[in-house]
């Protein structure tokens, strides 16, 4: 899901400090995630990638919410 991918991003099991680099795994995530999940039109992120579609439902809580802090932390390390 959405809310799982910002995780991932938002706290990698090594949290580096303040101004350090995306970890390679973190990277790939959100690399991943803004081609897959993010709807541009709509300025959101979807809620999950199956095998033969996208669920594109804008889930405040879930996908847009936890991916607004993996991106304000990803800029603070990238």
């Amino acid at each position: 899901t959405g809310r799982l991918k910002a995780v991932a991003v938002a706290a990698p099991p090594q949290v580096p400090e303040p101004g350090a680099e995306l970890s390679a795994f973190a990277a790939t995530v959100l690399k991943w995630t803004l081609e897959n999940l993010y709807d541009a039109k709509r300025g959101c992120f979807g809620y999950r990638k199956y095998r033969l579609f996208t669920d594109m439902t804008s889930h405040v809580r879930w996908a847009n919410a936890w991916m607004a802090v993996a991106l304000e932390r990803a800029g603070e390390r990238h």
